[in-house]
């Protein structure tokens, strides 16, 4: 039994928490023969200049040992993935992560994106950025959020799926996408509606179901923002990314006008 997806896309670099959702996007479309995984590396150019200017060295040399890492840290993940019997590609792209990740799986026209997550402070996601975040904020594909501590061999069968916020409007096509997975998985299917009372008891109520069922995926819904975001209010998601010990698929809420 395999899940509903053909294509995944898979941006990693050379952390575990990579090789952690490169093993989960691999378990996700073991024993589909027509299944393929892409593996996609970017190399922040930018990121790299800016340092020089603060006095950091910065040569070919410097860009050439960030792609010997890239290509490494690929290989690595295309070696899983033929040890599983799926096929497997692997890309490197230069420029800002988060977007050029996102712009390239887009491209693709893949069914899912998988990230590795690496949870930090709050005071570093706001003077640094959160490459985690920011795609998940921006990715118009469905992305699944694979725990650094999800290091297991490639087995990944969910027995147990948590919705929160299931009878929001906005939560409806996240719904139905964890309903065909928990048909496809057989597995148990826990809908929790939202708690209307703000964040903080919106998380509680989110760890408490987490306590309560042992889910091993959480679906949520992300909506579109509209304005200047305010950086120092975390909402759901980004708290739920921050806590959860297990995966965690966000899917764009327009998707549902757009028909995906």
């Amino acid at each position: 039994m395999h899940g509903p997806f053909s294509r995944i896309c898979v941006a990693i670099d050379a952390s575990v928490a990579a090789e952690s959702a490169a093993r989960l996007a691999i378990s996700l479309v073991q024993g589909n023969g027509r299944a393929e995984v892409v593996f996609c590396h970017v190399i922040d150019v930018m990121s790299m200049i800016a340092r020089a200017d603060h006095g950091v060295d910065y040569d070919a040399d410097s860009l050439q040992l960030a792609r010997q890492t890239a290509d490494v840290a690929l290989a690595r993940c295309c070696r899983l993935s033929r040890q599983a019997g799926v096929f497997a590609r692997s890309y490197v792209r230069y420029g800002k992560p988060a977007s050029e990740a996102v712009s390239f799986a887009e491209g693709l026209g893949v069914d899912l994106v998988v990230i590795g997550n690496r949870p930090t402070e709050k005071i570093h996601r706001i003077l640094n950025g959160s490459i985690r975040d920011e795609m998940v904020r921006t990715c118009a594909l469905p992305i699944l959020v694979a725990n650094a501590r999800w290091a297991r061999p490639v087995d990944f069968r969910p027995r147990c799926i948590l919705v929160p916020g299931a009878d929001l409007p906005a939560a409806k096509h996240a719904k139905q996408f964890a309903a065909d997975l928990a048909d496809d998985f057989a597995a148990k299917l826990i809908l929790l509606p939202a708690a209307h009372n703000g964040l903080r008891e919106e998380t509680d109520a989110i760890d408490r179901a987490v306590h309560e069922h042992r889910p091993d995926l959480i679906v949520m819904a992300r909506t579109q923002r509209r304005g200047l975001r305010n950086p120092f209010a975390t909402d759901v998601i980004e708290r739920v990314l921050q806590q959860a010990h297990v995966p965690v698929l966000v899917v764009r809420a327009v998707d549902i006008i757009e028909g995906r």
